[in-house]
């Protein structure tokens, strides 16, 4: 029998969902709005309820800004399914998507940004038919193409000059979005080091750029113009921000955040921070337009991170404050609008 734990949380609507007798726990976080949810599905390991609750609902924090920010028509929500927990895998996520269709029918869109066992896959897509078919190739150069605009932006801002030729790019974390984000840098002719740990994936990008390596553990101290970071969550901590030798710092992968004391000593040593939800957007303006049956202003609506990014760092600068200081306000002031019509 499935239990539910209301679980409150700011502005979103959290619950753990468990059954017993499956092996089922999940975490359901969706941000608290009258319009329609599309809300992302993660299977993951967790050890214990409490933390798979506060990565839920960072996640779904994080989402929530990258949806406003970007202006998209929805509401966002992030589902996590502890793939430590199951009796039986099938049984417990039909026994999921079952209590999803019953608990919110029309009022979500479901979808997932990772890569699946093919025959579980198959599975789910025959079993939930609120389970949005994602192209993961499409969201992953969408995705990677938003950054790649983000760091042009930056360049612009910098040297008055989109170009990154000869400029030095560390790329951290090579699943489908690092690898994209490191071909592109590395056809844009800058200078490339990559890191992940797991080696396959780097062995993997040998074929498509040429690039050096280093280890996760000491990528932030890598002297570098832009520190990309695709993995991961809360590694700008304030160990890191006070060791990192990167003159810029660009969040991909959700949170990469750890706290704003972590944010203002990037600020303090003159390094700028272009936060995850900012740059990171690409992939669910993709699934935005793909819903809508409106792939030809994909590019168009992808360009727009460019204009984002590139008009937050002026108004960091003219306020002399940090871009995610900044970019918090903005989605504030957009909010009190929207509110007020």
């Amino acid at each position: 029998m499935i239990k539910i734990d209301p679980i409150g949380y700011e502005n979103f609507s959290v619950s753990h969902v468990t059954d017993e007798e499956c092996g089922l726990e999940s975490v359901i976080a969706i941000s608290n709005n009258d319009k329609k949810s599309l809300v992302e599905i993660k299977f993951g390991a967790f050890t214990s309820k409490n933390q798979q609750v506060d990565i839920t609902t960072k996640h779904a924090k994080a989402m929530d800004k990258k949806f406003r920010y970007a202006g998209l028509n929805y509401n966002s929500g992030v589902i996590t399914i502890n793939t430590e927990s199951y009796k039986d895998k099938l049984s417990a996520v039909n026994t999921f998507f079952e209590f999803i269709s019953n608990q919110y029918k029309d009022q979500i869109i479901l979808y997932t940004a990772q890569k699946l066992d093919y025959d579980f896959e198959y599975h789910l897509k025959q079993n939930c038919p609120q389970l949005f078919n994602v192209d993961y190739d499409a969201y992953s150069k969408a995705q990677a193409k938003g950054v790649f605009y983000s760091l042009r932006a930056l360049q612009q801002f910098l040297h008055s000059s989109k170009s990154i030729e000869h400029k030095h790019v560390v790329v951290r974390g090579l699943d489908n979005i690092g690898s994209e984000i490191a071909k592109i840098v590395d056809r844009n002719k800058a200078n490339l080091t990559v890191c992940d740990n797991n080696q396959e994936n780097v062995n993997d990008l040998y074929a498509s750029a040429y690039f050096g390596t280093c280890t996760t553990n000491e990528a932030h101290k890598v002297p570098s113009d832009v520190y990309i970071l695709c993995d991961g969550q809360d590694h700008l901590d304030k160990s890191v921000t006070m060791e990192t030798k990167a003159l810029n710092i660009i969040g991909v992968a959700d949170s990469q955040l750890a706290s704003n004391k972590a944010g203002y000593n990037m600020h303090t040593k003159k390094i700028t921070y272009i936060p995850d939800y900012v740059a990171g957007a690409g992939g669910v303006v993709m699934i935005a337009k793909q819903l809508e049956d409106n792939k030809k202003s994909l590019e168009k609506e992808l360009d727009k991170i460019f204009t984002r990014t590139l008009s937050l760092l002026n108004h960091s600068s003219k306020l002399r404050k940090p871009p995610f200081i900044v970019a918090e306000q903005q989605m504030e002031e957009k909010q009190k609008k929207v509110k007020s019509q």
